[in-house]
C-alpha cells in the first residue's frame, strides 16, 4: 500500500544519512541517532576503519508494521567496501533493529544486533598491513603487526605463483590475522583446533543474479604458536596460504552447489600440495 511504501521510503532515508555519517568518519554525528545505553556494537571502533563505500539498507523482502511508534525487528543489510579495495568483492553483514518514531519525523535506533558473524572492527581488527595486492587486518596487540606483514608478503608471493599458473586473480584481497582461536572462530566459522585458515563465502541471489561476498583470508596463526618463526612452520604457512587464497580466485565462480571435491581439489592442486604428497 500507499503507507506501507511512505513507511518503508522513510526508514531507507533514514539509514542512508547515519550510513553517509559512518562512511564520512562522521561517528559522533551517527551516535546521536542511537538511544542505547552504551555504545552500539556498531560503531565500536569503526572510527579506525576508512571505507570505499558503506551502506544500510533495510531488506526488500520484508514488510514494515509500526506499533505505538515503535518498529521492531527491522532486518538491515550492512555492505561496505574498504578503502583501496580493488576488483568486485564487498562484505555483507545482515542486522535487526529496532526503531522509534520521533515527533520530528525522524528515527532513533533503540536495540540493534548483528544475525550472524559481527563486523571485524567489533572484535577489534582495527589495524591494516597494506601491500600493492593485500590487505591484512589485525588487531593493535604486541607482536600481530610484524606477524601481519609476514602475512602479507607471503600472499604477494602466492599470488604470482598463481597468477603464472593461470588463474584469474582479483586486483586485490582482504585477509585477516588472528593470534587468537576465539577471534579466528567467530570470523570464519571454521574449527581452530583443525583449520590453519579460512576462506569463507556468502551467495546471495540479488536481482536475478548471484551475488558473492564476504572473500577473505583468515589465517589462524594460534596453530603455530612458539613455532611461528621456523622454517618448515612457514612453508607449511606459504602452502597454507596459497591453497586459501585459490578459493578466493575461484570464489567469484564457485557456489554453494559447487561439488566440495572440485573446490578442495583445485586448492591442494594450486597451492602444490599434491605435488607434495606424491614425492617420495
Amino acid at each position: 500500500s500507499t503507507m506501507e511504501q511512505t513507511l518503508f521510503d522513510s526508514v531507507t532515508r533514514f539509514w542512508a544519512g547515519v550510513s553517509a555519517d559512518i562512511q564520512a568518519g562522521r561517528v559522533e554525528t551517527a551516535l546521536k541517532f542511537f538511544e542505547v545505553d552504551s555504545m552500539p556494537e556498531l560503531l565500536k571502533g569503526i572510527d579506525k576503519i576508512a571505507f570505499e563505500s558503506l551502506t544500510i539498507t533495510p531488506s526488500a523482502s520484508q514488510r514494515l508494521e509500526l506499533e505505538q511508534g515503535l518498529l521492531r525487528m527491522v532486518a538491515l543489510d550492512l555492505r561496505f567496501r574498504l578503502k583501496g579495495q580493488r576488483g568486485t568483492n564487498a562484505f555483507f553483514t545482515p542486522m535487526l533493529c529496532s526503531m522509534a518514531g520521533k515527533s520530528d519525523g525522524t528515527w532513533r535506533v533503540k536495540a540493534l544486533t548483528f544475525t550472524h558473524t559481527p563486523p571485524f572492527w567489533t572484535r577489534g581488527f582495527t589495524q591494516i598491513v597494506r601491500t600493492p595486492r593485500f590487505q591484512v587486518i589485525h588487531k593493535d596487540v604486541a607482536g600481530d603487526g610484524a606477524q601481519a606483514a609476514q602475512t602479507a608478503q607471503a600472499l604477494e608471493k602466492a599470488y604470482d605463483r598463481l597468477l603464472q599458473a593461470g588463474l584469474p586473480m582479483s586486483a586485490s584481497y582482504v585477509a585477516f590475522h588472528c593470534s587468537s582461536r576465539g577471534d579466528f572462530q567467530i570470523l570464519s566459522g571454521a574449527d581452530p583446533a583443525f583449520a590453519g585458515g579460512a576462506a569463507p563465502g556468502l551467495t546471495l541471489a540479488e536481482q536475478g543474479r548471484v551475488n558473492m561476498y564476504n572473500l577473505a583470508i583468515y589465517a589462524n596463526d594460534s596453530t603455530y604458536g612458539e613455532r611461528y618463526s621456523l622454517r618448515d612452520v612457514q612453508a607449511d604457512r606459504q602452502t597454507m596460504l596459497q591453497h586459501e587464497l585459490v578459493h578466493l580466485a575461484l570464489g567469484e565462480w564457485t557456489r554453494e552447489w559447487t561439488p566440495s571435491w572440485l573446490v578442495e581439489g583445485a586448492a591442494v592442486y594450486y597451492s602444490g600440495e599434491a605435488m607434495k604428497e606424491a614425492l617420495p
